[in-house]
């Protein structure tokens, strides 16, 4: 995407959920919250079905917001906007698991997302993911994966993120 890179991100899967794994090759700043893209921040995008076909996000997508440290009582939160006929509810964000490590160089993030936070979320029927991220960081241009933010708005286009097989 012409971007600079400054963070990897990994991710694993099983039955019981998922993984993300995110090292950040640079030192942790500060978080920030409402505006959490002046700040340090994790944006995670999945779709359980890895449906291209929708031109919008469906009851599968979820867009979630991971915070390094705690901002005004939030460090993790799903931000996803429905159709009203694919409405439910957003996840519990305290049944996420997340562990941040701050280096003298660099930071971590580790998360695992159970399967019950994951709506669509499985594996012994669907073999892929819909995923893509931004990596936000204070006063410099975000790392995104699959699509920019800087061209379309991740959220709402859902058929542009990277599939992802499980294997």
């Amino acid at each position: 995407l012409g971007e600079e890179h400054f963070a990897d991100v990994g991710v694993s899967w099983g039955s019981e959920g998922l993984y993300v794994h995110l090292h950040a090759n640079k030192k942790f700043e500060e978080a920030s919250y409402p505006k959490y893209t002046d700040g340090d921040a994790l944006e995670l995008y999945l779709d359980t079905r890895d449906m291209k076909d929708a031109g919008f996000p469906t009851r599968f997508c979820h867009h979630f917001l991971i915070l390094p440290q705690e901002v005004q009582g939030v460090r993790i939160l799903e931000l996803t906007r429905f159709r009203t006929e694919d409405s439910h509810p957003l996840c519990d964000p305290g049944k996420i698991e997340i562990s941040f490590h701050d280096g003298s160089r660099d930071y971590f993030l580790d998360l695992f997302f159970p399967t019950e936070v994951l709506h669509g979320y499985d594996t012994n029927t669907f073999d892929r993911l819909g995923m893509t991220y931004t990596v936000h960081r204070p006063k410099h241009p975000s790392q995104n994966f699959s699509v920019s933010s800087n061209y379309v708005t991740i959220a709402q286009n859902p058929s542009l993120w990277a599939s992802c097989t499980l294997v």
